[in-house]
Parts: structure tokens; sequence; C-alpha cells
């Protein structure tokens, strides 16, 4: 039997549907982005077309979720956590999507996380939590957040500083009010070195403004450490006006 051009139309259809309805070649298997070149419609276009996004990438942030996470991209977090991504995976630098978001200061993504179950209590290679990483870095607001899903304000890290003492450390006086205000104890002691209180590390950091206000937080005046009293500290730097501060609190020793 002769074919014809007819006989021939049904099959080049259907052989053209197949190829329209698979992804462009290599597609599926794209690598989706961590640069700010492309918007978040496209990057969510792009996970919708299988574009892939779990892979931990060779460069600081490690996973996708995690870059855009701390780059406050609501859109594309969101598509993630719909498509199931793994919320609490750590890359191997260490930190998670939540400490990323925190650390940044995006509240929003946090929250996001939060609701998607992350976990507040993951830390990094440094023992440092998410909400260690936003008092460290200033965002009270995410600390605040934090707080309210079980965030920890002693959690403790290499060399048993908390977060509280992080913010005497850094002169922040906001941080350190909104810590004490969520419950941080000003009297907590530091592990290694040994027993260093907020009052010590303001006369170590020779910041009487500092010093000044963990003062007017009524703090016990003499705890011991293998520095002495913050008083004798302050004598043996021969720091007078911190001495000075220390005694008119009602320090003897």
């Amino acid at each position: 039997m002769k074919n014809t051009a007819a006989q021939w139309i049904p099959l080049a259809m259907l052989i053209v549907c197949v190829f329209a309805s698979r992804p462009l070649s290599g597609q599926e298997n794209r690598l989706l982005p961590l640069t700010d070149k492309e918007s978040e419609a496209e990057l969510v276009a792009m996970i919708e077309k299988g574009a892939e996004y779990q892979s931990e990438r060779d460069n600081e942030v490690g996973f996708p979720l995690c870059y855009y996470a701390a780059t406050g991209k609501t859109q594309v977090v969101a598509a993630m956590i719909a498509k199931g991504v793994e919320v609490n995976a750590v890359p191997k630098h260490g930190l998670s999507a939540l400490t990323w978001a925190s650390k940044s200061g995006q509240k929003e993504t946090g929250q996001m996380l939060l609701d998607a179950g992350a976990d507040v209590s993951l830390a990094d290679t440094h023992s440092k939590t998410a909400i260690t990483h936003a008092a460290i870095t200033g965002y009270p607001a995410v600390v605040e957040m934090l707080v309210k899903v079980g965030g920890s304000l002693e959690d403790q890290y290499i060399g048993g500083y908390t977060d509280l003492m992080l913010a005497v450390i850094r002169g922040d006086e906001t941080a350190a009010a909104k810590l004490l205000a969520e419950g941080a104890d000003i009297n907590m002691v530091t592990s290694d070195p040994k027993e260093l209180t907020c009052l010590h590390l303001a006369v170590i950091r020779n910041n009487s403004k500092m010093l000044a206000w963990v003062l007017a937080q009524k703090p016990e005046l003499e705890p011991e450490s293998y520095l002495g009293t913050p008083l004798a500290l302050a004598a043996a730097e021969r720091r007078a006006e911190l001495a000075d501060a220390i005694r008119a609190a009602g320090a003897k020793k």
C-alpha cells in the first residue's frame, strides 16, 4: 500500500505533543541560581519547572533555601517550602536557613521557616543558635520572635558567653536591654575563661557607658572570677573611673 501525507499527519502530531509536554533539555536538572539577577517570580517559575534547589552548593551559604532566607525572598522561600524542602538541613558551613534569616534580620522569612517546622535550637559549629546570631548582629525583633517559640536567651557557645554578654562586649545597650527584658540573667557566668560576669566584661572592654548600664541593672557587685572581682580587676588595670563607679554602687572589694 502506498503511504500518503495524510497517513503521516496523526503520527507527526503525536510526536509534537510528546515533545511539547516535556521540559526543555536539561531544565529539570538545572540548578536554581543564587543571584539577584532574576526576579522572585522568575525564580519561582524555575522551581515550578523543575530547577534543582535541594543540593548543597560549594559556597558560604550552602543551600539555596539558606541564601533566599537570608536575602528575604519570601516568594522563593514559600515555593521551596510548598515543594517540601528540608527546612532543617545544615550545610557543611554549619548555618541553617533559620540561622541565616536570623543573623540577616529577615524576620518574615524566619517566621515562614518556623511555621514550616524549623528547629530554633539548631546550633552551628561554634554552638551558636539562631537567637545568638540575631543578638550578635543586633536584631531585637528577631530575638523576640525566636524567644516566643522557645529560643533560649542563655544558650552558651564556645567560651560560655551568653547573648547578653555578647551585647555587653559590643557595647550595644539596645540589644542588651531587649535581652534583659526577655529574661536574660545579668549574673550569668562564663565557663571558659572561668566565671566572668557582664560586670567583669564591661571592665575588660574599658567601656564606662556600658559599665554604668550594667550597674543600673543591680547585678551582684563582688562576684569572684579567675581575674578577681570586677572592682579588683578595674584597680589592677588602673581604670580609676571604672573602679570609682563600682565602689559608688556599693562594692567593697
